[in-house]
């Protein structure tokens, strides 16, 4: 174990680190055996077509009808348009077969005092998944950032219940007590979605069960001693570097290893100390016209960023373990998987930040895919 950090670095915000995440890679789904790509930002559905060659068509942009949050599911495509007065705004859930007629499926009413919604998920049967970015879902004494939702006659989209999220809430915003977001990200199953918080591992299993229009969901948890650590105020390293849906349905996930969540964090901010605190304070060279105007704080600061990308290289390469879990949409259950190919080490910080991964036609795994590209016509 590593020592705990200074009682003093909880003063020197200059020092405390943002955490790396690895880039935003490509989101996949899968559709009647043939592969969908849609690239970071959502600006274009691409699809590989299995076969020699492995053909990559591009279908259309939801961007281009000022569409957000776009989404597959049951071989159809979903997105959000919003509109917004000073004192309410509707959230409408718009889908389509072929990305370019477009109808609403649903719409959401919302008021200042809801919570603000960034993505609706659907699960068919007119039910959806609405995911509180910030605020969050009140009903019956419980609060959650996830609630299940179904279309009345007029295709108003209800809360009918809430998505226990088996944690204490303010463990899963980023930065509690300031900016206060909620960040999930999802991945699509054939019969609903898993919700992910990267930061801290914990995972949400939500899916149609048997009955019209009936939901079930689950709390999981990628390391259960993540919920401990949380407790006790320990700033986690996020777990999951990336996960993608299976062409069998279920979940691939490259994590870093247990020991990196727990303890990477407070040896990347003792690093960065000790090298904020062994720093001269250095205006050799400097005159002073310059040392008036700043530039022996650019000096510093300079520094101390160098500083600071090489103690987050130097954690990186005391915790260079990837592992792989395979999530099971049947069981919802996690398991430990060995895949030929796989990355098992990160070499450095650059390798964590370029971390990525994805799939072929035929299911087989690539690392770090680079984006596809359409044939042009």
């Amino acid at each position: 174990m590593h020592p705990a950090l200074p009682a003093c670095l909880l003063l020197l915000g200059s020092t405390l680190l943002a955490q790396p995440f690895p880039r935003e890679g490509e989101k996949l789904f899968w559709r009647e055996g043939s592969l969908l790509h849609l690239s970071p930002g959502g600006s274009q559905f691409l699809e590989s077509v299995p076969g020699p060659g492995a053909e990559v068509r591009a279908l259309g942009s939801p961007i281009g009808e000022n569409l957000r949050s776009p989404c597959s599911f049951d071989g159809a495509f979903y997105a959000l348009a919003r509109n917004s007065t000073r004192d309410a705004s509707t959230l409408r859930v718009m889908a389509s077969e072929d990305l370019r007629a477009w109808r609403e499926e649903a719409h959401l009413e919302l008021t200042p005092g809801d919570p603000y919604v960034n993505s609706v998920l659907p699960l068919g049967s007119g039910n959806f998944i609405l995911v509180a970015m910030r605020g969050t879902f009140n009903r019956e004494g419980r609060k959650s950032f996830l609630a299940l939702a179904k279309a009345d006659a007029s295709q108003r989209l209800q809360v009918q219940d809430l998505v226990d999220m088996g944690a204490d809430l303010d463990k899963l915003i980023q930065d509690p007590g300031r900016m206060g977001f909620f960040f999930a990200r999802a991945v699509p199953l054939r019969d609903g979605w898993l919700l992910t918080n990267v930061r801290t591992g914990h995972l949400w299993l939500v899916q149609r069960a048997s009955g019209e229009g009936r939901v079930r969901a689950k709390a999981l948890m990628l390391y259960p001693a993540a919920e401990a650590a949380l407790k006790k105020g320990v700033r986690l390293e996020p777990p999951i570097l990336a996960l993608q849906p299976t062409r069998e349905g279920d979940v691939l996930l490259a994590a870093r290893s247990e020991k990196a969540m727990l303890e990477a964090r407070a040896t990347a901010e003792t690093l960065a100390f000790e090298a904020e605190r062994k720093r001269p304070q250095d205006t050799a060279g400097l005159t002073a016209s310059q040392r008036a105007s700043g530039a022996t704080r650019q000096r510093v600061e300079e520094t101390g960023s160098r500083d600071r990308v090489a103690a987050e290289d130097l954690t990186v390469k005391a915790y260079p373990e990837v592992q792989w879990f395979e999530l099971s949409a049947a069981t919802g259950k996690l398991r430990r998987v060995d895949l030929p190919g796989a990355t098992g080490l990160l070499g450095g910080l650059a390798d964590l930040q370029g971390f990525g991964f994805g799939f072929r036609p035929d299911g087989s795994l690539v690392m770090t895919p680079p984006p596809p590209m359409a044939k042009a016509k």
